[in-house]
């Protein structure tokens, strides 16, 4: 709207500066000390802190510069004020990166017939024997390693060291899968299995080596960065982590009635940005 001429005097006395606008141009503003100065080269005429003073030869400006001068100041603001909260709200925290190693202890609850609202068995069908309908819990620890990707991206294996009651046996299994994160904070995010794909287990000991399954995941875990970045802790549990079993023979995935309720925590240290 306004066009900024050249610095056409200076005067040191009174902290003044006088801008001069091109031919044409209304009104220039510009705040040093005390002093406020609007100058209009077309109307010849210099504002000093809101009085108005016609300089040799010139005449009196008109009473309605001052109210576009005063819109002008308060337009600024507003802009400013915009742009200001618009910064805040839209943060943006830095991606995680690197190869964390982990461990960590859980709890993985299992249902053959599923669960209901309440997490708790559905009861067995009447077409299925009443010794396929059992519920058992996996006592685990586990080792792994996390890879955190910048796009948002990483995964997670670990070799998980599970024990069941009832009955009492031992379980290894591998477990692999993909994920995606999301930073809520500088030093807080959430992640969860990535669409299309699926948590893979193979049991390579115990009663049911040989063995393995593949588990849709309703849910999110949590995780709690250190300042450094170099240290991470992560939280998974119901009600926030259900798992399915599923039958990838199919296109798309078949659901099985076995679901989980998957219950972890996790610690690590960052050994390779």
């Amino acid at each position: 709207m306004f066009k900024m001429g050249s610095i056409s005097k200076w005067n040191s006395k009174k902290a003044y500066r006088y801008i001069a606008l091109k031919e044409g141009d209304v009104l220039c503003a510009n705040q040093i000390g005390k002093g406020q100065d609007y100058y209009s080269e077309k109307r010849n005429n210099i504002y000093r802190s809101g009085h108005e003073e016609p300089l040799k030869g010139g005449s009196t400006m008109k009473g309605n510069i001052k109210k576009l001068a005063v819109f002008v100041m308060i337009a600024a603001i507003g802009m400013f004020t915009v742009v200001g909260m618009a910064s805040a709200g839209s943060t943006l925290f830095h991606p995680i990166r690197g190869h964390y190693v982990v461990t960590g202890a859980g709890h993985n609850f299992v249902s053959t017939t599923g669960f209901d609202a309440n997490y708790k068995p559905n009861p067995c069908p009447q077409d299925v024997p009443a010794e396929m309908c059992i519920f058992f819990q996996d006592i685990m620890i586990f080792q792994g390693d996390y890879t955190f990707n910048k796009d948002g991206t990483g995964t997670f294996t670990q070799l998980n060291r599970g024990i069941e009651t009832p009955p009492l046996q031992y379980n290894i299994k591998i477990i692999t899968y993909e994920f995606i994160y999301t930073k809520t904070s500088e030093h807080r995010f959430t992640y969860q299995l990535k669409p299309g794909t699926y948590i893979k287990a193979e049991f390579i000991a115990g009663g049911q080596t040989g063995q393995t399954a593949y588990f849709d995941v309703d849910g999110f875990c949590e995780g709690v960065l250190s300042q450094d970045s170099q240290n991470l802790n992560v939280s998974c549990g119901p009600p926030n982590l259900l798992l399915t079993a599923v039958d990838i023979s199919t296109t798309p995935a078949t659901p099985l009635p076995v679901q989980t309720l998957w219950s972890e925590s996790i610690v690590g240290i960052r050994v390779k940005e």
